[in-house]
Order: structure tokens, then C-alpha cells, then sequence
């Protein structure tokens, strides 16, 4: 997860912390998955408006990560007022896009809004 001249490929350290995070090919350690994220930057934000700010400004530029992260906050209301409609467009927009998650989370989540339909019929 070099590149040339050293540097540390952002995307290698992300996408290796999700192998690690979700037990992908190696043994789960979430742990191990935190200190990958944090050394790329992209670590645990304890703002939910300015982690907002920034999967907006991601999920516009067609990042696919930004743009499932974007679809979970408005998903769970974190950082932007909950918006199931919205979830569902950012979700939809990253699984268009080869997200290997954002496919369930759509799924999932028109079940939730049928389910919340026929409650309210």
C-alpha cells in the first residue's frame, strides 16, 4: 500500500481497513480497522454536521464512498435532517456506481419505508 516515493495509497489503507472492519480475507479486528482508517485521514468524525459537509462535497464530485456515507446520514439523520428519500437517491447513486454495500442499504431501506407505508395505511 505504497506508491511511488513512499507515500501511503489513501484508497489501499481504506480499503484495507474494510477487509479488516468487516472480516473480508482476514481475521475481524476492528481495532486494527480504526488505526487504518485514522492513518489515512478519513478516520471517526465526531461531527456529524461537518462529516455531513464533507460526504456532500464528496457524494457531488461522484465519490462513491462519499456518496453511501452521504445516504446513511440522511438514512439515520445524522449531520442532515433525516430524509429517507434522500437516503435512498445517494444509496441508489453509489450502487450505480460498483459500491459493494450501497445495493443492501437500498434494498433494506425501501423495505423500512413499504413497512412505514402500510403502517401508516
Amino acid at each position: 500500500w505504497k506508491g511511488i516515493g513512499g507515500e501511503a495509497n489513501l484508497q489501499c489503507l481504506t480499503n484495507l481497513g474494510e477487509c479488516y472492519y468487516h472480516g473480508e480475507g482476514v481475521k475481524r479486528d476492528r481495532p486494527e480497522a480504526a488505526k487504518l482508517y485514522l492513518s489515512t485521514g478519513e478516520g471517526v468524525v465526531k461531527d456529524l454536521d461537518e462529516a455531513a459537509k464533507w460526504f456532500a462535497a464528496g457524494a457531488s464530485a461522484g465519490l462513491m464512498e462519499a456518496q453511501f456515507g452521504l445516504g446513511h446520514a440522511y438514512e439515520r439523520g445524522e449531520g442532515v435532517p433525516k430524509n429517507l428519500a434522500m437516503a435512498a437517491f445517494w444509496y441508489e447513486t453509489a450502487a450505480t456506481q460498483g459500491h459493494g454495500h450501497a445495493a443492501s442499504a437500498l434494498e433494506h431501506l425501501e423495505e423500512k419505508m413499504q413497512a412505514k407505508a402500510k403502517a401508516t395505511n
